[in-house]
């Protein structure tokens, strides 16, 4: 699996490079950011994110210094390595707190997962029948399985 996600990693990593032909800096991120972004999310979304989360980091990185590669015209090699990190953490911030708002793949991914946890404990609990014992769950919906291990 791990293997699989990063070739699919090494596939936009690529492709972000392509994009370096775009002179129009709007287009630009545009493109990044939600065709090149969002190519993983739905990865991120449905394979166990603790051991994908680092392998989607790496796009997240890639993007992030497309964009201020483009967006500083190469003048971000001279920035501090301090100045860097603020920049890298502002960046991926929603909308309404900064402009660029680049949603990491990294993050998304786990909150997806947790949130499909939740609907699915949800939507299990509608589907009851009389027999079912509420302290046990796991018995009744995944018998013989070890639900704490995540293989």
């Amino acid at each position: 699996m791990q293997q699989f996600v990063q070739e699919k990693v090494a596939a936009v990593q690529v492709d972000v490079g392509k994009l370096d032909v775009i002179s129009d800096g709007f287009i630009y991120y545009q493109m990044l950011c939600f065709c090149q972004n969002t190519r993983l999310a739905f990865l991120g979304r449905n394979t166990l994110t603790p051991r994908i989360s680092d392998i989607l980091a790496e796009v997240d990185a890639t993007i992030l210094k497309a964009l201020c590669q483009k967006g500083t015209t190469n003048a971000h090699g001279e920035w501090t390595a301090v100045f860097r990190r603020f920049v890298d953490v502002k960046v991926p911030l929603p909308h309404f707190r900064v402009v660029v708002d680049v949603n990491p793949n990294a993050g998304s991914a786990i909150s997806a997962f947790y949130a499909a946890s939740v609907s699915l404990v949800q939507w299990l609990g509608f589907c009851c029948h009389p027999e079912q014992n509420f302290i046990d769950l796991a018995s009744t919906w995944a018998p013989g399985q070890d639900l704490a291990n995540p293989d």
